[in-house]
């Protein structure tokens, strides 16, 4: 059993190789190998959930090892008995098979064991999509928003705005643009995504002058597109935070004097004017770079919102 030792931080475990008591502990690999930032920062998160769950004080002192069938599906109880979600559920069966496969490629797992808990099959079930679309009118006062105050912040501000509702990208993503992944005569830039994978997204014209308009003010050298900017103005060389956005998001809605919203639910919104303006499914799960169609499916709102409207026309009785 691993000794128990103080917590290591988020450095340290990226930095595993550097510290042999941690080199073999399989959830430290197994959070080392995913490709995003974000996606190590999730299952760091609910390992140390699981861990705690377990009765150990985080994942290195955790013994991942001797984890057998009849743990996961305990596990699995809890998680139920707590109310989440199948999806969230098998978000954490997902992380702990991968910590349990890079057990056995660590040879600290039998195979036996380990196919015993590959084979535990998913949580079945569905809830109904969290969040949702933004009305034309409430996107057209965001963007109105940023009009109200002529300075640098406004127009930043509003090409933040216009990438996240016209080009559907995450906030990583928009942290993580740079000058020169742009291609003004194609209308387009390169990003990457989820997965660490590369992809083309389009800008609509509305998109490119708001960005060509912050650009006008920022200058055209090199780096990060969207950087921090202090009161009096002044623009510093560090790229802007994913806090920073979902400050933007939650000041300019407060503007706009339009209700509340989650920071994915602009992303919701882009997924569902693109199947407004009846874009075929597979297109739309291009732009929004999912790899499963039904990923994309659970962000389509138009359902939703026509239901609601017949089923509140319709009278049954007099």
């Amino acid at each position: 059993m691993i000794d128990q030792q103080s917590h290591p931080t988020e450095n340290k475990i990226i930095a595993f190789g550097q510290n042999k008591a941690l080199f073999n502990n399989p959830a430290v690999a197994y959070i080392t190998r995913l490709g995003s930032k974000g996606s190590k920062r999730t299952v760091l998160s609910s390992l140390r959930i699981i861990a705690q769950m377990l009765g150990f004080s985080g994942i290195d002192t955790c013994p991942w090892h001797e984890l057998k069938r009849p743990h996961i599906l305990q596990i699995l109880f809890n998680l139920s008995e707590k109310g989440l979600s199948p999806a969230t559920q098998n978000s954490y069966l997902s992380s702990l098979k991968g910590v349990c496969e890079e057990a056995w490629m660590l040879e600290l797992m039998s195979a036996e064991d380990y196919q015993k808990i590959y084979k535990i099959p998913s949580v079945k079930g569905s809830r109904l999509a969290s969040g949702r679309a933004l009305e034309s009118k409430e996107v057209a006062s965001l963007m109105r928003s940023c009009s109200q105050e002529h300075c640098i912040v406004s127009a930043r501000d509003k090409a933040i705005l216009a990438l996240l509702i016209g080009c559907g990208l995450r906030k990583a993503e928009v942290i993580s643009l740079k000058l020169e992944d742009i291609d003004w005569k194609d209308s387009s830039f390169n990003v990457i995504g989820k997965g660490n994978k590369q992809a083309k997204c389009f800008m609509p014209q509305q998109t490119r002058t708001a960005l060509k308009t912050w650009l006008n003010l920022r200058g055209e050298h090199s780096g990060y597109l969207f950087s921090r900017i202090l009161k009096n103005g002044a623009l510093l060389s560090t790229p802007i935070t994913g806090q920073g956005i979902t400050y933007i998001l939650k000041k300019r809605g407060t503007m706009a004097q339009i209700d509340s919203f989650a920071p994915h639910d602009i992303r919701r919104t882009f997924a569902t004017r693109m199947f407004e303006s009846g874009a075929d499914a597979l297109i739309v799960q291009a732009a929004m770079r999912h790899a499963n169609l039904d990923t994309t499916r659970r962000y389509d709102f138009r359902g939703e919102k026509k239901l609601k409207e017949v089923s509140q026309s319709i009278k049954f009785f007099d």
